[in-house]
């Protein structure tokens, strides 16, 4: 089994977002992703797509496969909010 590490999730486009990891996943894996961002806990099951290298690391985009429209706008408000951007919208 992999080394535990602590990855940083540095971007949130929906529906997902992109890792910053040592080691890249496989393409197309599913694994639990787990973070909190105000007010709002995430718990959902994500697919690793493909990586990106970086200098030191790898970024590795990865897409929600079950997030609920209510999770969502939770997520989009709470994101808005920690950027400073007031209320988020759906732009679909």
């Amino acid at each position: 089994m992999a080394s535990k590490s602590e990855p940083k999730c540095t971007n949130f486009p929906q529906p997902g977002g992109v890792l910053h990891i040592p080691e890249p996943l496989d393409e197309f894996v599913q694994v639990n992703l787990l973070f909190q961002l105000g007010r709002t806990a995430v718990r959902k099951r994500v697919e690793m797509l493909g990586p990106i290298w970086a200098t030191r690391a790898c970024l590795q985009p990865f897409r929600f496969t079950n997030l609920s429209d209510l999770d969502r706008e939770n997520l989009q408000n709470d994101l808005a909010g920690f950027l400073g951007n007031g209320s988020a919208t759906a732009e679909n």
